[in-house]
């Protein structure tokens, strides 16, 4: 199912009706957002952060440039690797550490001198509003690498991403193909959290957290089988 198909399963099921309309002369019923895809998405936030199992395996490839060392991004659950290269040099694992111990080895961070970047660790990128003063929205995070690059390189980010937001109409991602029911209810029930209905929230999350079991079942046998690692031949 795609967003659209979703929000008028939501409206028909919710009865909210003004959360939606009809375009003049289009075919397809609730065709016009007026406040359930608030909803929606707020659903498939909560069932991507009560998911055990990550959702999908991917890798996200940045090219920093002389003197930077913070590379942000959006939508990772976790990262299990991150690699660099640089022209023909081929790739290099980076070691990570956390921010205790990379401010032990490079005490001045950002201002130590450009060499290769060997090690990162997670940036905590996670104060709103320092966030909104860099011009970064505030559902990123990132990592540090260091030393600072002493040219252009390009890294590789090998981690665990949340599911795409579902935006348009027409879109769709993981949840909306493989488990509509489930993203569905969710949306109802962060409906109810709007009404203090806590009762109701419950018992939405029955079938819910039945439904999650079951995914995270699927997934970590389908991790299992892939071998999910980033491995270098040679």
């Amino acid at each position: 199912m795609n967003l659209l198909e979703i929000r008028q399963d939501f409206i028909e099921l919710s009865g909210r009706e003004d959360l939606a309309e009809t375009r003049s002369g289009s075919e397809e019923e609730y065709d016009l957002d007026k406040g359930a895809d608030k909803y929606i998405r707020a659903g498939l936030k909560a069932l991507d952060s009560e998911q055990e199992s990550p959702i999908a395996e991917a890798h996200l490839v940045r090219t920093i440039n002389a003197g930077v060392n913070l590379i942000s991004f959006k939508g990772v659950k976790s990262v299990a690797q991150v690699w660099r290269e640089q022209g023909s040099a081929g790739l290099v694992e980076l070691t990570m550490q956390n921010m205790t111990e990379m401010r032990t080895r490079y005490p001045k961070l950002g201002n130590t001198d450009p060499s290769t970047p060997s090690y990162y660790a997670p940036y905590p990128v996670v104060n709103p509003e320092e966030q909104e003063a860099l011009g970064l929205p505030v559902d990123f995070t990132g990592i540090i690498v260091l030393p600072p690059a002493d040219g252009t390189y390009t890294i590789t980010v090998v981690g665990m991403f949340q599911c795409a937001s579902l935006e348009h109409n027409y879109d769709t991602n993981f949840w909306s193909i493989m488990h509509p029911d489930a993203l569905v209810v969710a949306a109802l029930r962060e409906l109810e959290y709007t009404y203090r209905n806590t009762a109701g929230a419950k018992d939405y999350s029955l079938p819910i957290n039945a439904k999650l079991h079951g995914v995270d079942k699927d997934l970590v046998q389908r991790s299992l089988d892939s071998h999910p690692r980033m491995e270098m031949e040679g």
